[in-house]
């Protein structure tokens, strides 16, 4: 339920982290390439991208989060800070 830091590295044979994503209210994991280096990390489909490379993805545009995602593969690595679906909604919602 707590966020944590997956820093991806690409393998030599890896042109791509191997995860899908869309923006709705929030930057979200909407597919896992088996195998990859987001797999590896530990991400999971539904999961929530807080953070790309210490930058938060709320003040992000779509644009901006492609070039990060991009640039991050050219130097073929990548920090992303997640929490699960659960851990979000009750971060979000449960405030006192």
């Amino acid at each position: 339920m707590k966020p944590y830091l997956c820093k991806l590295n690409l393998q030599p044979h890896e042109d791509e982290f191997g995860f899908m994503y869309q923006r709705q209210n929030c930057l979200y994991v909407k597919s896992i390439e088996p195998d990859s280096a987001a797999d590896s990390c530990g991400i999971k489909k539904g999961d929530i991208i807080l953070e790309l490379n210490g930058l938060d993805t709320i003040y992000l545009s779509t644009n901006q989060i492609r070039e990060i995602i991009e640039k991050g593969r050219q130097d073929r690595k990548l920090e992303m800070l997640v929490i699960d679906i659960d851990g979000y909604r009750y971060a979000r919602y449960q405030r006192h």
